[in-house]
Protein backbone atom coordinates (compact mmCIF):
# COMPACT_ATOMS: atom_id res chain seq x y z
CA UNK A 1 0.00 0.00 0.00
CA UNK A 2 1.45 3.53 -1.00
CA UNK A 3 1.45 5.59 2.16
CA UNK A 4 2.51 8.97 0.47
CA UNK A 5 0.33 10.33 -2.68
CA UNK A 6 -0.32 14.15 -4.37
CA UNK A 7 -4.05 14.50 -6.01
CA UNK A 8 -4.64 17.37 -8.39
CA UNK A 9 -7.62 19.06 -8.73
CA UNK A 10 -10.02 22.23 -7.05
CA UNK A 11 -10.42 22.20 -3.58
CA UNK A 12 -13.38 23.00 -1.88
CA UNK A 13 -12.99 24.71 1.17
CA UNK A 14 -16.98 24.93 2.39
CA UNK A 15 -15.80 26.89 6.09
CA UNK A 16 -14.39 29.44 3.94
CA UNK A 17 -17.01 29.13 1.05
CA UNK A 18 -14.05 29.15 -1.61
CA UNK A 19 -12.68 27.20 -4.45
CA UNK A 20 -9.24 27.35 -5.40
CA UNK A 21 -6.91 24.76 -7.83
CA UNK A 22 -4.39 22.69 -5.79
CA UNK A 23 -1.87 19.50 -4.97
CA UNK A 24 -3.20 17.93 -2.25
CA UNK A 25 -0.09 15.50 -0.32
CA UNK A 26 -1.52 12.99 1.42
CA UNK A 27 0.64 11.07 4.13
CA UNK A 28 -0.65 8.23 5.31
CA UNK A 29 -4.15 8.58 5.02
CA UNK A 30 -3.79 12.38 6.42
CA UNK A 31 -3.62 15.58 4.31
CA UNK A 32 -0.49 16.95 5.07
CA UNK A 33 -0.22 19.74 2.58
CA UNK A 34 -2.70 22.00 0.07
CA UNK A 35 -1.04 23.88 -2.46
CA UNK A 36 -2.23 26.11 -4.67
CA UNK A 37 -1.59 26.03 -8.25
CA UNK A 38 -2.79 27.75 -11.01
CA UNK A 39 -4.49 24.67 -13.17
CA UNK A 40 -5.85 22.07 -12.34
CA UNK A 41 -7.97 19.37 -13.90
CA UNK A 42 -11.74 19.50 -13.29
CA UNK A 43 -12.27 17.53 -10.51
CA UNK A 44 -13.50 18.84 -7.14
CA UNK A 45 -11.74 17.64 -3.77
CA UNK A 46 -13.89 18.16 -0.57
CA UNK A 47 -11.75 16.06 2.26
CA UNK A 48 -14.62 14.95 4.69
CA UNK A 49 -17.62 14.30 2.21
CA UNK A 50 -19.42 11.73 0.91
CA UNK A 51 -22.25 13.75 -0.82
CA UNK A 52 -21.96 17.62 -1.09
CA UNK A 53 -25.52 17.14 -2.86
CA UNK A 54 -22.93 17.30 -6.02
CA UNK A 55 -21.78 13.62 -6.92
CA UNK A 56 -20.73 14.46 -10.59
CA UNK A 57 -17.10 14.61 -8.49
CA UNK A 58 -14.76 11.53 -7.97
CA UNK A 59 -15.79 9.63 -4.87
CA UNK A 60 -12.83 6.73 -4.18
CA UNK A 61 -13.37 3.88 -1.99
CA UNK A 62 -11.27 1.29 -1.19
CA UNK A 63 -7.91 0.04 0.65
CA UNK A 64 -5.15 0.06 -1.61
CA UNK A 65 -3.99 3.85 -2.58
CA UNK A 66 -1.72 2.70 -5.84
CA UNK A 67 -5.42 1.50 -6.90
CA UNK A 68 -7.66 3.96 -5.99
CA UNK A 69 -5.22 6.95 -7.83
CA UNK A 70 -5.02 4.15 -10.87
CA UNK A 71 -9.14 4.37 -11.05
CA UNK A 72 -9.39 8.61 -10.37
CA UNK A 73 -7.24 8.39 -13.51
CA UNK A 74 -9.17 6.41 -15.39
CA UNK A 75 -12.21 8.51 -14.28
CA UNK A 76 -10.67 12.11 -15.27
CA UNK A 77 -8.27 10.18 -18.73
CA UNK A 78 -12.29 9.44 -20.07
CA UNK A 79 -13.71 12.57 -18.47
CA UNK A 80 -16.10 11.61 -16.45
CA UNK A 81 -17.08 7.74 -15.36
CA UNK A 82 -17.31 4.50 -13.41
CA UNK A 83 -13.87 2.76 -12.65
CA UNK A 84 -12.80 -0.22 -10.65
CA UNK A 85 -9.26 -1.50 -9.92
CA UNK A 86 -8.61 -5.37 -8.71
CA UNK A 87 -5.39 -7.15 -9.29
CA UNK A 88 -6.55 -8.66 -12.12
CA UNK A 89 -8.06 -5.60 -14.04
CA UNK A 90 -8.68 -2.05 -14.26
CA UNK A 91 -11.74 -1.35 -16.29
CA UNK A 92 -13.69 1.70 -16.72
CA UNK A 93 -17.26 2.95 -18.11
CA UNK A 94 -16.45 6.28 -20.07
CA UNK A 95 -19.26 8.67 -19.11
CA UNK A 96 -17.94 11.60 -20.87
CA UNK A 97 -21.15 13.66 -21.22
CA UNK A 98 -21.07 15.73 -18.36
CA UNK A 99 -19.37 12.72 -16.41
CA UNK A 100 -22.92 11.45 -15.86
CA UNK A 101 -23.87 10.11 -19.55
CA UNK A 102 -22.62 8.31 -22.80
CA UNK A 103 -23.93 8.56 -26.24
CA UNK A 104 -23.05 5.20 -26.79
CA UNK A 105 -26.18 2.34 -27.32
CA UNK A 106 -27.75 1.58 -24.39
CA UNK A 107 -27.45 -2.06 -24.44
CA UNK A 108 -23.72 -1.16 -24.47
CA UNK A 109 -23.81 0.32 -21.09
CA UNK A 110 -25.16 -1.70 -19.57
CA UNK A 111 -23.27 -4.96 -19.98
CA UNK A 112 -20.64 -2.82 -19.24
CA UNK A 113 -22.24 -1.67 -15.70
CA UNK A 114 -23.37 -4.81 -14.90
CA UNK A 115 -19.38 -6.11 -15.57
CA UNK A 116 -18.39 -3.58 -13.50
CA UNK A 117 -20.72 -3.41 -10.68
CA UNK A 118 -19.74 -8.00 -10.36
CA UNK A 119 -16.58 -6.48 -10.48
CA UNK A 120 -16.76 -4.59 -7.67
CA UNK A 121 -18.81 -6.93 -5.31
CA UNK A 122 -16.50 -9.93 -6.26
CA UNK A 123 -13.62 -7.62 -4.45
Amino acid sequence: MRQTFSLEGHFVDIQKRIIFPCRMKVKEGRIQEIIEISKAPEIFIMPGFIDAHDSHNIILVGSDDDKMVQAANLVIENKGGLSAVNEKEAKVLPLPIGGLMSGEDGYKITKQYIYLDKMVKDM
